[in-house]
């Protein structure tokens, strides 16, 4: 994931898991919040932001890019 950050004296790019794992981190606690404390298990919220993710590369996983990029406004229009 590629996220522009502030810096001293301005932004820039990062990439990497620092970047990714909190805005994966506020998806899951936004979904939990979505559907209510205790009704979902770990499992299916990560069901959720694995499946409404937008893939990039190959169908489904794959080691150049895991799932894709997570899709907030996906996960949180799923029924």
């Amino acid at each position: 994931m590629v996220c522009l950050s502030t810096v001293p004296g301005g932004y820039a790019f990062y990439a990497g898991t620092s970047m990714a794992a909190p805005k994966t981190a506020g998806l899951a606690g936004v979904i939990i919040a979505k559907y209510g404390k205790d009704v979902l298990s770990p499992s299916q919220v990560k069901h959720i932001i694995q499946s409404s993710a937008d893939d990039w590369f190959k169908p489904g996983y794959d080691g150049e890019s895991g799932f894709g990029s997570i899709n907030a406004v996906n996960a949180l229009i799923r029924k």
